[in-house]
């Protein structure tokens, strides 16, 4: 599968690839100003709602462990329909979430799915491309990657700073960027892990 693309497909698997990669740091960071509203609304603790954090990276550990051996199994691109579709329906959990425990365990999901867009964003970069192209390429989402955690808390600061808007709305752009991401893989994203490279099917996996 390697070909080393050029020209708009490299800029749109850029695209593509850099959207997975920052899921992981909006996830954490995005909902940080939000703490305080958080914790009135469900009426609890600052801790518990620091809990949630907390939730969350346990699930992003969690889910690399899980995905990268399914994605070698059955590909990149059924994992990431399914990881990052996930990701959208945890994320609108966590809006609708009706108390702090509820909202801790919603998180939790979260990090797991959006372990599915750090993961396979590499294995899909490691896929096609080599050689100079493959270094060049990952230094670029390395950038992008690393702009992520400064962005994200001033996006979830200036989505709570539009009129009737509230910690909510956080959690329901999560969904609608899992979503649309979701549709972008689906329409866009062909199997890039080549069927002779498959590895056999895990022990632990459902048949």
């Amino acid at each position: 599968m390697i070909h080393n693309p050029t020209g708009k497909e490299r800029l749109a698997l850029a695209f593509l690839l850099s959207m997975l990669g920052i899921l992981g740091p909006f996830n954490i960071d995005m909902y940080l100003p939000g703490f305080p509203d958080i914790a009135d609304d469900f009426n609890t603790r600052a801790s518990l709602v620091q809990m949630s954090l907390t939730a969350c990276l346990i699930g992003l550990a969690a889910g690399q462990v899980i995905v990268g051996p399914l994605s070698d199994s059955h590909g990149r691109r059924k994992p990431l329909l399914i990881g990052i579709s996930l990701f959208a329906v945890s994320s609108l959990l966590c809006a609708i979430s009706p108390n702090i425990a509820a909202f801790i365990a919603a998180r939790f999901l979260q990090g797991l799915t959006a372990s599915a867009g750090i993961v396979l964003s590499r294995a899909v970069v490691r896929d096609v491309f080599s050689g100079k192209e493959l270094t060049k390429f990952f230094a670029l989402l390395m950038v992008i990657n690393a702009t992520a955690p400064m962005i994200a808390p001033m996006t979830g600061g200036a989505l709570l700073l539009i009129p009737f808007a509230s910690w909510k709305s956080i959690f329901y752009f999560l969904s609608f960027l899992g979503l649309f991401i979701t549709m972008v893989i689906y329409f866009r994203l062909k199997e890039t892990l080549p069927p002779e490279k498959k590895g056999p099917k895990l022990d632990w996996e459902f048949r």
